[in-house]
């Protein structure tokens, strides 16, 4: 599925904390814990933060505004952004949560 694998690409793809061969059990449990967040956020279960987080920059034209998420989304965006360019975009999963949603006119 596109886009499970979008927090093992964060981690595998920065230098210092590829742990994906030594440790794939940690892997696991980060994306565990990235889906319990945004199931706790009201998200879906099987979501990943950055999927729901792409699908809203999606919706919004490819801007966030400071208001989204409680004022959460817009730094988020940039923290994984500076880590992996175009990482909420590339993690959205179209079959968990909600669909994508074009840009809003």
């Amino acid at each position: 599925m596109p886009g499970d694998d979008d927090l093992e690409r964060l981690v595998v793809g920065h230098p210092r904390l590829n742990h994906r061969r030594r440790h794939p059990y940690l892997v696991r449990v980060a994306i565990a814990i990235d889906q319990l967040a945004n199931a706790v956020a009201g998200g879906h279960q099987d979501e990943t933060i950055s999927s729901r987080l792409g699908k809203r920059k999606l919706q919004r034209g490819g801007i966030l505004r400071w208001n989204d998420w409680w004022g959460v989304a817009k730094p988020l965006d940039w923290l994984l952004e500076r880590l992996d360019p175009g990482h909420s975009l590339n993690a959205i999963e179209p079959d968990e949560g909600d669909p994508p949603q074009p840009p809003r006119p």
